[in-house]
């Protein structure tokens, strides 16, 4: 969920843990499926399994090795975009952490615009 939809919907705090959560949901189920692709290697070099054995072996393991590095990079992008979020959703003014309204979206510079709920300091937040 994008940056201003989280805050519209739910509010800051609640999308940051969401996107936290969602994160790393993502990195566990990369350790899951690391732990299949290392199980499907095992297969691969297994002396008492026949070539076709080897051969489904072979693509089971590149298979999840591939699915590994994808469900890796969906537990980066959560977690970046939940540090890079909750690194200015500290008001400037009274260091309020994650008190925000959204205010509005500017599409072309990535940017929202937020107000405080503790002392309503404006600022601009990148969700780039």
């Amino acid at each position: 969920m994008k940056l201003a939809d989280g805050i519209r919907k739910l509010g800051f705090i609640r999308w940051h843990e969401r996107e936290l959560l969602l994160g790393h949901g993502w990195l566990a189920l990369a350790l899951l499926v690391a732990v299949m692709c290392f199980t499907a290697l095992e297969l691969t070099f297994d002396a008492a399994g026949g070539a076709l054995a080897r051969i489904f072996g072979g693509l089971a393991f590149t298979l999840l090795a591939l699915l590994t590095v994808h469900l890796l990079n969906r537990f980066f992008v959560h977690l970046v975009a939940a540090q890079r979020a909750s690194a200015q959703a500290i008001c400037p003014h009274c260091a309020t952490f994650g008190r925000l309204i959204l205010i509005g979206e500017d599409f072309g510079l990535g940017r929202v615009r937020v107000r405080c709920r503790k002392c309503a300091t404006e600022w601009a937040m990148d969700t780039r």
